[in-house]
């Protein structure tokens, strides 16, 4: 199974959805189900047949967390480095708007599982990630993307 990158922080959110998962969630639906049992006839059951559908849901999601974290390759960020890499946070514009502070965007580049383009963390392994890695303050990245090239500055990165 090929290993995966991710942050310590990514490794530990996982483990705490696993950890609710197994000891909240999949009580309370076992406790569910085992009450809408009791309720008599299974095939007419609705409330049953609901219960055991999202205890299989749950179970699903245990197994997918299970294997996410099975595959992790947890990434040490030591210090300062002189270019961006696996952990970078990168400080971003449009080369035409540089002097506008309110343009700035700020990535996090982080493992594929842990992406979350609306919350700035974006996988190294995507275009802009791609285009991110090995460069420094200054530099200026051409993004390749499915719907056309565009540039962006680095500002800066930690």
């Amino acid at each position: 199974m090929a290993k995966v990158p991710m942050t310590q922080v990514g490794f530990d959110k996982l483990m705490a959805e696993l950890e609710d998962l197994t000891k909240v969630q999949l009580p309370d639906i076992i406790a569910k189900v085992a009450e809408a049992r009791s309720h008599g006839d299974l095939k007419e059951n609705s409330e049953y047949h609901a219960a055991r559908e999202a205890q299989g849901h749950i179970q699903d999601k245990i197994k997918y967390v299970e294997d996410r974290l099975g595959s992790a390759q947890v990434i040490e960020i030591f210090g300062e480095t002189d270019t961006i890499m696996f952990g970078s946070k990168v400080t971003t514009v449009d080369p035409d708007y540089a002097d506008d502070e309110d343009e700035y965007e700020v990535y996090t580049l982080v493992g594929q599982d842990e992406a979350d383009p609306a919350e700035g963390m974006i996988s190294v392994s995507s275009p802009l990630g791609q285009a991110f890695l090995g460069k420094k303050t200054g530099d200026i990245v051409t993004v390749s993307a499915p719907a056309g090239s565009y540039e962006m500055k680095v500002v800066a990165f930690e």
